[in-house]
């Protein structure tokens, strides 16, 4: 419920933005990372269960913005770095 909740904040603040929608995108991108994920995790955790597997699925979103945040970064530099030559 809690990862629910800070996605639905997430999204929306995001799409109050007036940068064109990059933010909301990557906002987008990071909720279906995380969902993703969670279902993994969902599937897993029917034959065990274990703590991590529900604190990644209560607390993941925040993990999950900050890596498509790290990974949009280092795209964009590998981007700059083949534009440049």
């Amino acid at each position: 419920m809690m990862s629910l909740f800070l996605q639905t904040v997430a999204l929306l603040f995001s799409a109050l933005l007036l940068d064109g929608g990059r933010l909301l995108r990557l906002c987008v991108v990071a909720a279906l990372v995380y969902w993703l994920v969670a279902i993994r995790v969902m599937l897993r955790s029917q034959r065990q269960s274990t703590g991590n597997g529900m604190g990644l699925i209560k607390y993941g979103f925040p993990l999950a913005v900050v890596c498509v945040l790290i990974i949009r970064a280092g795209l964009a530099a590998l981007v700059g770095i083949v534009a440049a030559t």
